[in-house]
């Protein structure tokens, strides 16, 4: 069986994907023991495993790929949370409930949670990762909070019409507790971060605002 131009195609595109991956992990352990200054482009290539031009091949600046890392479980949040929005075969309160996975999940459970204290340090330097960071994700997932409790409203489903401050009951929980695991979850004495049962929690009080 020969094997078509699209298969290599498809193979080559997975296996870039793949190293991507790989670099966006091991970046995101080094940021992290070593900060973001002392942290070099050599370093992410001997780790990772390869040349130096190779790492370049994927991201042009050492700062592209701190925000590529530090953005990579909420881009992929945005995507679904606009994805629930355009849906109308779902219930406002289940759209809810689906976007409060998908917060978690981008915030908390993924580099971006590893990387916020990093996030905070860094944006005195360089503002700009600060309001990429902002503008291009945190503002995104606020929309699409307010347009799923707006929709709830004009349904009949939700009754408190204060979405403003509603995005901020959404996004903030997981936020902190990101914050707090990458500060203090290696503590022996830290308790455990219960995710599942912390959004289950979340969702209830949101619930309880709304109706």
């Amino acid at each position: 069986m020969s094997i078509t131009s699209e298969e290599n195609n498809n193979d080559e595109q997975n296996t870039a994907s793949q190293r991507r991956i790989q670099i966006i992990r091991e970046a995101t352990s080094l940021f992290r023991a070593k900060g973001f200054a002392a942290t070099s482009m050599n370093d992410v290539a001997r780790v990772v495993g390869v040349s130096k031009p190779a790492i370049y091949h994927y991201f042009k600046n050492k700062k592209e790929l701190f925000v590529a890392v530090s953005t990579d479980g909420p881009e992929k949040s945005v995507a679904k949370m606009k994805a629930l929005v355009a849906d109308t075969s779902m219930t406002s309160m289940e759209k809810l409930s689906q976007m409060l996975d998908a917060a978690y999940e981008g915030i908390v459970n993924s580099p971006c949670g590893e990387m916020m204290p990093l996030v905070a340090e860094t944006s005195t330097r360089f503002p700009d990762i600060a309001r990429y960071f902002r503008d291009g994700f945190i503002a995104e997932m606020h929309d699409a909070a307010q347009a799923i409790v707006k929709e709830g409203l004009v349904r009949g489903e939700f009754k408190n019409p204060q979405t403003d401050f509603f995005s901020d009951l959404v996004f903030s929980p997981p936020v902190m507790m990101a914050l707090s695991r990458s500060m203090f979850g290696n503590l022996e004495d830290s308790p455990p971060y219960l995710v599942e049962i912390a959004k289950d929690d979340h969702l209830k009080s949101l619930i309880a605002v709304l109706t």
